[in-house]
């Protein structure tokens, strides 16, 4: 699961990279065939950059510690089977998400042992969200 989400984020950053390069292409010449003329690959990636600011981990078992009364816990998981476990925050922020919509937070205590996604800010270790 892991493996197809970052390959479809992959996908999803390379389509937006050239279709961006191909409407600034497009304004550029005017061209009207839709495709730009005279642009390479090695082009469409120039001056643009890549910055993550979330990471993800999924588990099939999640390991999940929350006080809900004040809203502060912690998840114990990896974010790929050869990684070194890490604990992540959950904070008075961090949202849960079941079937895309938003539910109580105390509702992903009810998760553990199950699988779940966890989002967490690469920096500070904050969970974003919980979805499952």
């Amino acid at each position: 699961m892991k493996k197809t989400y970052c390959i479809f984020l992959i996908l999803q950053i390379s389509a937006f990279s050239i279709s961006g390069a191909i409407a600034d292409e497009k304004t550029d010449h005017q061209s009207t065939t839709g495709k730009p003329e005279n642009v390479s690959i090695d082009n469409l990636s120039k001056g643009r950059k890549i910055i993550l600011i979330e990471e993800a981990m999924e588990t099939k078992s999640l390991q999940i510690s929350l006080n809900e009364r004040t809203g502060a816990g912690i998840i114990v998981g990896k974010i790929c089977d050869q990684c070194d476990e890490i604990q992540v925050q959950i904070t008075h922020e961090t949202r849960a998400y079941h079937g895309g919509v938003e539910v109580p937070l105390a509702n992903a205590k009810a998760r553990l042992g199950r699988d779940a996604t966890v989002f967490f800010d690469m920096k500070t270790k904050q969970v974003t969200r919980i979805k499952w």
